[in-house]
């Protein structure tokens, strides 16, 4: 492994050989091939809760034609029926969706779909942000989030088969598979040395 210098974001990073990139890596020319570089991302990433004036740039992140070959549901969302699916979000007690804040500037959203004592856990990355290391500190802060605030005991994620890069990154945080086929699902658990800090009763 040696350090060099990310052309997107002037970076000093350690280089590796994937065959597949995960979602939140850069791709350096190399004589021997291609390499792939992990970015560092930015010194923190907090998550605060969404509000209605995040409306438009969370439908542009909605829309966006990455995200939406991601996404379960690849149709483009109109901007009326997004400010209704919003209104009822924020309004419901099993759902939490956040902004992810880094370095005073949103850089993408989060959310939890809450059944109980699990989540079903969705991220998206700002197009503008992507390639720097935010999709793992991203999900790291979720994580947080769900064991430690919510008071939550188990995780649960869904993935696209044709997206490799995703599944990465859920597995560097602690996602483990448990079913594959056009849908890979993964889960992580609360460690049993980890109890919940500021749990909701």
């Amino acid at each position: 492994m040696r350090t060099d210098s990310c052309p997107f974001c002037a970076l000093g990073v350690p280089l590796h050989p994937y065959q597949t990139p995960p979602a939140d890596l850069h791709v350096l020319p190399n004589p021997g091939g291609v390499v792939f570089v992990e970015c560092v991302a930015p010194t923190c990433v907090r998550l605060r809760t969404a509000t209605p004036d995040d409306a438009g740039q969370l439908l542009a992140w909605r829309n966006d034609p990455e995200t939406r070959r991601a996404s379960f549901s690849e149709t483009e969302v109109a901007r009326a029926d997004h400010e209704r699916w919003l209104a009822e979000t924020l309004s419901r007690g099993d759902r939490h969706l956040y902004v992810a804040v880094a370095d005073g500037r949103d850089v993408g959203t989060a959310r939890l779909d809450v059944c109980g004592a699990e989540a079903e856990v969705s991220i998206t990355v700002a197009p503008e942000w992507r390639g720097r290391g935010l999709a793992t500190a991203m999900l790291r802060a979720l994580t947080d989030e769900a064991f430690d605030r919510l008071a939550l005991s188990r995780l649960v994620a869904r993935v696209k088969a044709s997206n490799p890069g995703s599944r990465a990154v859920f597995e560097r945080v602690g996602f483990r598979e448990t079913a594959d086929g056009a849908v890979t699902t993964l889960v992580r658990e609360r460690s049993r040395t980890q109890s919940p800090s500021r749990g909701v009763p």
